[in-house]
């Protein structure tokens, strides 16, 4: 009997092709909101992708929500050190791209196929709703794409939050994208932006241009 299980627990290792995905922060790292405060237990970490030919910016912020693909997910997780932990100001998680390009989350996130090669975001928020009481960061990594499902390789891809080199929304590594901010820290490894409302786009446009000739000086 024992060997029969063996067997039957080999078989279902071939046929289920995986990838591993370590995507996190450093222990310590400085997670902030717009008004410069440590983020508390009420955010939410997902690393995800868009549609495919949807490029998010300040300009369909307002989509993003109906076209992102969650692949993981890390919340408040004080005790089991696999997923958000404020008081270390530190999240990680471990997810594995399954065969079909599934993720190991789905269910309970929804099923969805990350296409090799597409490219991956980490969106930060405590709540999805448009609304200023929101705050979202948006970041990626030139070199964040999901690879292709693989039981050959064992070797986790590895993304941490230190490579994130494109801020759409919010901050990463002291680069600020767009959104609201009452504080500007001068080192950060991750700021979370307030979400106006989409009539405040003109408001944005004009802080983002004042802040970029500030920067420019």
């Amino acid at each position: 009997m024992k060997k029969l299980l063996c067997l039957v627990f080999a078989l279902i290792a071939v046929s289920a092709p995986a990838r591993t995905i370590s995507w996190r922060s450093g222990i310590g790292d400085t997670l902030v909101d717009s008004g410069g405060l440590s983020l508390t237990d009420a955010f939410i970490f997902e690393l995800g992708a868009f549609d495919a030919g949807f490029t998010p910016d300040a300009t369909n912020y307002g989509e993003w929500e109906s076209r992102w693909h969650a692949f993981g997910q890390a919340t408040f997780e004080p005790l089991l050190g696999n997923g958000w932990e404020p008081g270390l100001q530190y999240f990680t998680k471990d997810t594995t791209v399954l065969g079909g390009q599934l993720s190991s989350e789905s269910p309970p996130l929804p099923s969805y196929a990350f296409t090799a090669g597409m490219q991956a975001f980490l969106w930060v928020y405590d709540s999805k709703t448009v609304a200023p009481t929101s705050e979202w960061a948006l970041v990626g990594g030139s070199t964040w794409t999901f690879p292709a499902s693989d039981l050959l390789n064992l070797t986790p891809v590895v993304w941490e939050l230190n490579s994130a080199d494109r801020t759409i929304w919010g901050g990463a590594n002291d680069i600020r994208g767009d959104g609201l901010y009452t504080a500007l820290p001068g080192s950060f490894d991750l700021q979370t932006a307030a979400v106006p409302e989409p009539a405040g786009l003109i408001l944005l446009g004009l802080a983002g241009g004042v802040f970029g000739l500030r920067r420019r000086r």
